[in-house]
C-alpha cells in the first residue's frame, strides 16, 4: 500500500535539496551587514614645504551586502582630503562632505567618528 502512494521518493527528494539550495543562496546573497574599520587620513595635492598635522585615524561605519563587506580589504581604505584646500590654521573638516573614501557602489559610510577634524597646515 505504501509503494502505491509514493512509489519513488529520489526526484522528490532532488528537486526539493535544490529549490532549498537557491532559496538559501538569495537569502544569503541579500543580508546587509553593518562593519566597523579604523582608517588613516591621507592627504593629496600636498607641497613639500607644507605639513598637515591632523589625527591619524577615524572610525567608519559601513553598510552593504554582507558577501562584499566580508571581501573589502581595510588595508586599502582611507579618508582622502584634498591639502591644496588646507589654507587656514585650524581649518575643521567635516568628513563626510570634504573628505572622500573609495568604496564599491553596494557599500555606503554610515558614520564616522570623529565627524569634525582639524587640520594644521604648517610650512617647513
Amino acid at each position: 500500500m505504501k509503494n502505491l502512494i509514493l512509489p519513488n521518493t529520489i526526484p522528490l527528494k532532488t528537486i526539493s535539496g535544490i529549490v532549498a539550495f537557491a532559496l538559501w543562496n538569495i537569502l544569503q546573497n541579500s543580508i546587509i551587514t553593518q562593519q566597523i574599520y579604523t582608517i588613516p587620513i591621507c592627504f593629496y595635492n600636498t607641497d613639500l614645504q607644507t605639513i598637515h598635522s591632523c589625527p591619524d585615524t577615524i572610525e567608519i561605519t559601513l553598510k552593504g551586502p554582507k558577501k562584499i563587506i566580508q571581501k573589502l580589504d581595510s588595508n586599502s581604505l582611507a579618508l582622502h582630503i584634498n591639502a591644496q584646500r588646507c589654507t587656514s590654521v585650524n581649518q575643521q573638516w567635516m568628513c563626510a562632505s570634504e573628505g572622500t573614501i573609495f568604496v564599491p557602489k553596494s557599500v555606503s559610510v554610515v558614520y564616522y567618528n570623529p565627524t569634525h577634524i582639524i587640520v594644521q597646515p604648517q610650512t617647513i
